[in-house]
């Protein structure tokens, strides 16, 4: 399981870094940061990449997988709303109840 964590934990790092690298400012310094960041998203990916096949050692691929995406989605969800200001509406926090009980289901 640990493996599924540390999967789901640098999913949703890169995918922060990603969104800090599509800036479109485009001065010398925040073209800079841009990279930096794209090369941290890239690192942060390879890491989920290897840490995700570790996973599927010990568990079945349906399962790993689901674990992965739906915990990922959720939390890239909830971050995208406290970082960087993405709306929330009704349907969304029902989709979040949705996924989090579906994660539930499947680690039973």
């Amino acid at each position: 399981m640990n493996w599924i964590l540390l999967s789901v934990f640098a999913n949703v790092t890169a995918t922060f870094f990603l969104k800090l690298s599509s800036t479109t400012t485009s001065t010398l310094l925040i073209r800079d940061a841009r990279i930096a960041s794209l090369a941290a998203a890239l690192a942060a990916y390879f890491i989920a990449f290897i840490s995700y096949r570790q996973s599927l050692v010990s568990l079945q691929v349906s399962t790993a997988y689901a674990l992965i995406t739906s915990s990922t989605a959720m939390l890239v969800g909830l971050m995208g709303v406290m970082i960087f200001g993405d709306t929330i509406g009704t349907i969304k926090v029902i989709g979040f109840i949705l996924i989090c009980v579906g994660i539930v289901f499947i680690s039973m």
